[in-house]
This record gives C-alpha cells, sequence and structure tokens, in this order.
C-alpha cells in the first residue's frame, strides 16, 4: 500500500514544519505557503488530505476552497481548516460545506482525529 499523500497550506513556517513533522511517518507531505502555491500543487496531485490556513497572502484558505471545489477538485471533501479566528462567518460557512475545522493553537489530538476520520472514510 502507497502512502497516503497530505498537503499543508500555512504561511507560517513553523506551522508547515510542527505539522509535517506530526505526519511524516503517515504520509508524503507537501507544503505551501498560500493558496495560489498550493494550487499549482493540487493540478498535478490528487491529496487525500489538505490542512489549511484561512488567512494568508495571495489566495486565503476559503478562497482556495471556493476554487477547488467550482473546478471539482475531489481533494475539496477532503480539507481541514486549522485557523486562529474562528468567527461566526468562518462557522457558518465550515458548516454549510462540511468542512472540519480546528482551532490554533492546535490541540495534536484533535487535528490527528480529524485527519484520521476522513482517511479511514476513503478506504
Amino acid at each position: 500500500m502507497s502512502k497516503l499523500q497530505y498537503l499543508i497550506v500555512d504561511d507560517e513556517v513553523f506551522n508547515r514544519t510542527f505539522m509535517t513533522a506530526v505526519f511524516s511517518d503517515e504520509a508524503s507531505i507537501s507544503t505551501a505557503c498560500d493558496g495560489k502555491e498550493a494550487l499549482e500543487l493540487i493540478v498535478d496531485t490528487d491529496f487525500d488530505i489538505i490542512i489549511c490556513d484561512v488567512q494568508m497572502p495571495q489566495l486565503n484558505g476559503i478562497d482556495l476552497f471556493k476554487k477547488m471545489k467550482k473546478d471539482n477538485f475531489r481533494a475539496c471533501e477532503k480539507f481541514i481548516f486549522c485557523t486562529g479566528n474562528a468567527n461566526n462567518d468562518f462557522r457558518q460557512f465550515c458548516s454549510q460545506n462540511e468542512i472540519p475545522y480546528c482551532e490554533k493553537p492546535i490541540e495534536l489530538k484533535t487535528l490527528k482525529d480529524t485527519v484520521h476520520r476522513i482517511t479511514m472514510c476513503d478506504m
């Protein structure tokens, strides 16, 4: 069985490095510093999970998700937001689009449980 493919999208180097370390034993990890860079990777790779920050330069996480959904990328069904600003509009957007999210500072168990729940549904 080949390794799963995860994409971590965050403009903070620490967050990308941390999540890469957390998941590198179970998946091949790609990273992007914003939504624009992530889109370039998504075109070429069918990711099993996308863990994405919300507030980023170039193309934010919500706009990345909307673009992926509009363009019918399968990975938009495997999307997890990580944010330090889960306001009511954001929560409503996630609820309407059935997107799980984790609040920063990230609780490792919550993030891992969310990732594993999504990857298990795909098997």
